[in-house]
């Protein structure tokens, strides 16, 4: 296992469509993570980061197997069920009203979404995709906390206040004639649009 952290930590230094030479062998960076997976099968970290560096229907070879994407995050999960950049990313992977089955049970992109937030409820990407998965007349439950559609674009907003998209999607969703508190700050409609 200790060589695997050094696999992973090369890929990690290699950016992706690059790659390195070591011991007189041209290794790429999703060659790397599978290096890493060589010697320590059960490393997270390089199973989430190999399925974040394969297209979709893509697959790949690790240990005598195919994985595709999506199950080299359900791979990740599999070994630890915290890993929130996994629960992430197996949700942008589907389609909304799709669900898929991790750990024996079925889940749609809205409850891997929340799961994520479980995990990093400092995720400001989780909570905007979130956001982008919820429909304006529901709401949904994170960590015992029920949020609505614009809630969500807020959240994500608290974290990260340049996040341009969150602020546009944020005043699609405020209804004309209203405001949102932001951070201490109240914004329009349009004012979110603008900015």
């Amino acid at each position: 296992p200790q060589f695997a952290d050094a696999w992973y930590n090369l890929g990690n230094a290699t950016p992706p469509g690059e790659s390195i030479i070591v011991n007189e062998q041209e290794y790429t960076q999703q060659q790397l993570y599978v290096e890493a997976l060589k010697h320590d099968p059960q490393h997270v970290s390089a199973w989430g980061n190999l399925g974040a560096g394969t297209a979709p229907g893509d697959t790949i070879n690790v240990n005598g197997q195919e994985y595709t994407d999506q199950q080299l995050y359900m791979e990740a999960l599999k070994h630890d069920a915290q890993d929130a950049f996994s629960w992430g990313n197996l949700a942008n992977g589907i389609a909304a009203g799709a669900s898929i089955n991790v750990n024996g049970q079925d889940l749609t992109k809205q409850q891997l979404y929340v799961e994520a937030l479980t995990h990093d409820p400092q995720d400001a990407y989780a909570w905007y995709n979130l956001g982008s998965a919820t429909s304006r007349d529901e709401s949904v439950t994170v960590n015992g906390q029920e949020y609505t559609e614009q809630q969500l674009f807020v959240m994500t907003l608290t974290l990260d206040p340049q996040f341009a998209d969150a602020w546009h999607n944020l005043g699609n969703a405020t209804p004309a004639g209203e405001s949102i508190s932001v951070n201490g700050t109240l914004y329009t409609k349009e004012a979110c649009l603008k900015l």
